[in-house]
């Protein structure tokens, strides 16, 4: 739906933020089935259609393992992603992993501060306040926990502003 939306807008800025937002969800929904020791059925259904790379070569690719993840995303900017999923598949922590992915988004919108009009710096502006809201959200329940300051700062968003 947030395909089609950002395609009757025009924007190419949406298409790309929804398009990098679909490859986030699909390499994490792929290195979570590996990870349950799900099937390749299982995963094409989860798969989101609209990202970069098609859900059917993300299939493939997790089909091959931490390899295969690695090589179909080593040119994209989930370079780093990967490869902290292919440590996790290892029965590594996913929370690397997981901030890995959300600095991949954060780093397209990145390029939302250098557009003076239109909709990417709003939208780029909404999603730094979502981080923030996450960076928060991480900060409280980690000190609520007890966790070391030096962990939860570890796990924080980049934020771009």
């Amino acid at each position: 739906d947030m395909a089609a939306l950002a395609e009757e807008t025009g924007s190419a800025f949406l298409r790309g933020y929804v398009a990098v937002q679909v490859d986030a969800v699909n390499l994490r929904t792929a290195v979570r089935t590996l990870r349950m020791g799900k099937g390749a059925d299982f995963l094409l259904g989860a798969l989101l259609e609209g990202g970069d790379l098609a859900p059917d070569a993300v299939a493939k690719a997790a089909a091959s393992g931490a390899a295969g993840l690695r090589e179909l995303y080593g040119a994209t900017r989930f370079r780093d992603a990967a490869e902290a999923g292919a440590e996790a598949l290892k029965d590594g922590p996913l929370t690397a992993f997981e901030k890995l992915c959300d600095d991949a988004v954060g780093d397209y919108l990145a390029g939302a501060q250098s557009v003076p009009f239109g909709e990417a710096p709003l939208v780029g502006y909404l999603a730094a306040r979502e981080t923030e809201y996450t960076n928060l959200r991480i900060l409280l329940m980690g000190r609520s926990a007890g966790i070391d300051p030096q962990v939860i700062r570890s796990r924080l968003r980049k934020s771009y502003v």
